[in-house]
């Protein structure tokens, strides 16, 4: 789950599965997930937030949580 933290709820997204056959392995490493075009909620032509993110697995196990840095969100 992602959070834009402007808004309030939110966003789901799915990884498939990254192990062969859904086999039970440790994984690690880097995960790169492309967001869907920002847009401004103000009456401004810039923004600035940052996300939370989330990632359970498939038994229902939270990861720790992760903010990012300060995004800048130009008009």
């Amino acid at each position: 789950r992602l959070k834009d933290n402007r808004l309030g709820d939110y966003d789901w997204f799915h990884i498939p599965p990254m192990t062969p056959d859904l086999k039970e392995l440790h994984i690690q490493g880097d995960y790169a997930l492309e967001l869907p075009a920002l847009f401004i909620l103000g009456n401004g032509t810039q923004e600035q937030t940052h996300f939370t993110l989330q990632i359970r697995d498939r038994a229902g196990n939270w990861s720790n949580t992760i903010t990012t840095p300060v995004v800048n969100i130009h008009n």
